[in-house]
């Protein structure tokens, strides 16, 4: 059977974000560092999917988050002048987890639901599949099918950023219409932080945006020789997960 190359979003996304960084990761197979946002992000995620699981209970996710923080979140958060980052992030998840109320789900359909689906190429070139974890996948008290997803930031920063990670779940809309025979309702994130939701209502248009901007990007990437960097002072020293290694050159396949 033919090999057929695995993209996820993240992996496409780091790609525009720093070819280099790319290169590294998914060609080099050099081991990254990982950074203290996605560490917390990634905990309170752990804790959400076994909650959705029914592992456990919602009057249970404070006590298990204030046990595990920081065993779980090991790197220094960047210094910032106005606030101590490590302490506003943890109380912002005990705010959020000593309120937490579930979702406003009638039925839950999937609980970080793994998915792998082959997509045609842009240019006729070889099938690739997209893969990616979604967090829930519900109905709502509406009767809407709903993709939920679990966000750590506490907005967005405008239209434009929040267009961009609404991609996300678009490309989860291929999986979500062949598993269940329609398109979702609506895509939800809920910023965990401030405890809000961000509503988008599904709109076709935005889905094939997010097909073809998948597909370009896969494009973009078999087409690609030379990796370079693009220098972000913040990203390159506090969040790339290469930035112990990264020596800034280009990097050639």
């Amino acid at each position: 059977m033919r090999h057929m190359e695995k993209y996820s979003f993240s992996k496409l996304s780091s790609f525009h974000q720093c070819s280099l960084q790319y290169w590294y990761t998914y060609i080099a197979r050099e081991q990254g560092e990982n950074n203290a946002f996605a560490q917390y992000g990634s905990f309170v995620h752990s804790l959400l999917e076994r909650w959705g699981k029914d592992e456990l209970a919602e009057y249970e996710l404070l006590g298990e988050y204030e046990d595990k923080f920081f065993d779980r979140v090991t790197q220094d958060f960047p210094p910032n002048k106005y606030t101590d980052l490590s302490k506003k992030y943890y109380d912002d998840g005990v705010q959020f987890l000593s309120n937490f109320e579930g979702v406003d789900a009638k039925e839950i359909l999937g609980v970080e639901e793994h998915f792998e689906e082959p997509i045609a190429a842009a240019d006729g070139r070889d099938s690739f599949i997209i893969q990616g974890f979604i967090d829930l996948i519900y109905i709502d008290s509406a009767g809407r099918l709903v993709v939920h997803d679990w966000k750590s930031k506490a907005k967005f920063k405008n239209p434009a950023e929040q267009k961009k990670y609404a991609r996300q779940l678009y490309i989860y809309s291929i999986y979500v219409k062949l598993r269940y025979g329609k398109f979702p309702d609506l895509l939800r994130f809920h910023m965990f932080r401030n405890s809000k939701d961000v509503d988008i209502k599904f709109n076709i248009d935005d889905y094939y945006e997010a097909i073809n901007w998948m597909q370009e990007t896969v494009k973009e990437i078999r087409d690609c020789n030379e990796f370079e960097s693009r220098p972000d002072d913040f990203y390159c020293q506090y969040l790339c997960d290469m930035r112990l290694k990264c020596c800034g050159e280009t990097a050639t396949r």
